[in-house]
């Protein structure tokens, strides 16, 4: 995680992603699986451990394994072949204990042809979608209707506050984007000379006027996570970068370019675009403003589903949507041809809702029979085409959907038999947290 994230790592990152919980998880799994291992009566013996071992990849010479590079391997780890041993013994107990729980999963032929199938078929939509700001900008809320909709709606108000801090509460932030040419404290001294100059390089062309600086990062950047983005970061808090990057954003000003600055990860430039004050609004400051979103919104969505609503009921004797009259600003169109597992709708964006009733509409009943909500949209759809798959695949297109579908079984077999464990473990209080521990793994 923190090389995938580079500068955006600090020390409070693991705790906001909650990465002690998922170790913790993943040690009591381990712990589950070798006891329900051992009350079976699995174990690893002395001749599958050596076996394993004899045939570990690079420890061979001359077709025979090599005992002095296979000591030689675990001192570059710091390890004893005892050490390794038991913790290769405790592995091998696990993969024992997971193939016994996957070995009950079972896939039918039916279940690989209807796999086969819905992964196949295809839909293709017509549709007219409502976009709730075009509505907004038609409600103006009066005063009285403010007040009384503060008094009417003060716990929803009150809870909008709650659960959307970042708008009315945040610290001073600035805006930047940057250019990260690697570099490790172990790497030899030329490799680090040279990220060094080049960094340098890219620090001067990024100051010179009319500099692209975006174009310079999408080039040039060795960081994975912003370089597509012509560098962007995204608006930075205090602590939410490393320390060195941290100073240099205090220090600047808009429209710097600064740097090259060393972190651990290596040289960075990085252009400040821009700076905005803390911000923290009380409730009571902003509950007008709170009030007159919520009832706009309200507004807007009623009047986009009354109009989406009149639009079904025409929609019903239509022979298209194309036919039906429509109230200015709606959008119409088609989204193409998708399958059931798109992760997104064509055009409209992700909707479980719209995508089941997409699959289950037929050319004798084509509309949707509901109005969809899908993000800022009031959608109503209608069956353009269905494409179904072939009614006899070949067996050898099949062999690859078998395998799919049973690996995917015997993930959910060992899923189940580890929430069934979990469960029976922490009602005996068979496990015990040290939150103490916990959170100082996570840097808190």
């Amino acid at each position: 995680y923190e090389q995938m994230l580079g500068a955006a790592w600090t020390d409070k990152t693991a705790s906001q992603l909650h990465l002690p919980e998922m170790v913790l998880g993943q040690l009591e799994d381990e712990l589950l699986l070798k006891h329900g291992a051992r009350a079976l009566g699995f174990e690893v013996t002395d001749t599958e451990l050596k076996d394993h071992v004899i045939r570990l990849p690079g420890l061979t010479n001359g077709g025979a394994f090599d005992y002095a590079r296979y000591k030689r391997a675990l001192a570059y780890q710091r390890k004893t072949p005892k050490q390794f041993e038991e913790q290769l013994r405790d592995e091998m107990l696990l993969d024992k204990m997971q193939q016994f729980l996957a070995d009950s999963a079972q896939v039918s032929r039916a279940e690989v042809l209807e796999s086969y199938r819905q992964a196949r078929e295809k839909v293709d939509l017509e549709y007219v979608a409502l976009t709730l700001d075009t509505y907004r900008k038609a409600i103006h809320p009066t005063d009285e209707e403010l007040k009384t909709f503060m008094v009417k709606a003060s716990s929803r108000i009150e809870s909008y506050y709650q659960t959307h801090p970042s708008e009315f509460k945040r610290p001073a932030q600035t805006r930047a984007s940057h250019i990260l040419v690697k570099v490790s404290p172990n790497d030899p001294e030329d490799k680090r000379k040279e990220a060094e100059r080049k960094a340098a390089v890219l620090a001067t062309e990024a100051r010179r006027p009319h500099a692209d600086f975006a174009a310079l990062a999408k080039k040039n950047s060795e960081d994975p996570g912003s370089a597509r983005e012509g560098g962007a970061l995204g608006w930075l808090s205090p602590g939410q970068t490393v320390k060195p990057f941290d100073e240099a954003l205090s220090s600047s000003k808009p429209g710097q370019v600064v740097g090259p600055i060393k972190t651990d990860f290596g040289w960075h430039v990085i252009l400040v675009q821009e700076k905005r004050p803390a911000m923290d609004r009380k409730i009571e400051q902003s509950r007008l403003d709170i009030a007159r979103n919520l009832l706009t919104d309200d507004r807007a969505e009623a009047a986009a589903k009354k109009e989406a609503e009149a639009i079904l009921t025409k929609a019903k004797g239509a022979k298209d949507l194309g036919s039906v009259p429509l109230p200015a600003g709606a959008e119409t169109g088609t989204t193409g041809s998708f399958t059931r597992d798109a992760i997104s709708i064509p055009k409209l964006g992700a909707s479980a809702e719209l995508l089941t009733l997409a699959f289950s509409l037929t050319p004798e009943s084509p509309l949707a029979p509901t109005t969809v909500r899908i993000g800022e949209k009031l959608v109503v759809a209608r069956l353009r085409s269905r494409i179904s798959a072939p009614q006899t695949p070949l067996e050898e297109n099949l062999a690859p959907v078998r395998e799919r579908l049973l690996s995917r079984k015997q993930q959910q077999a060992i899923q189940l038999w580890l929430q069934a464990e979990r469960a029976r473990a922490r009602a005996e209080n068979e496990f015990h947290r040290n939150e103490e521990a916990l959170r100082d793994l996570a840097g808190a």
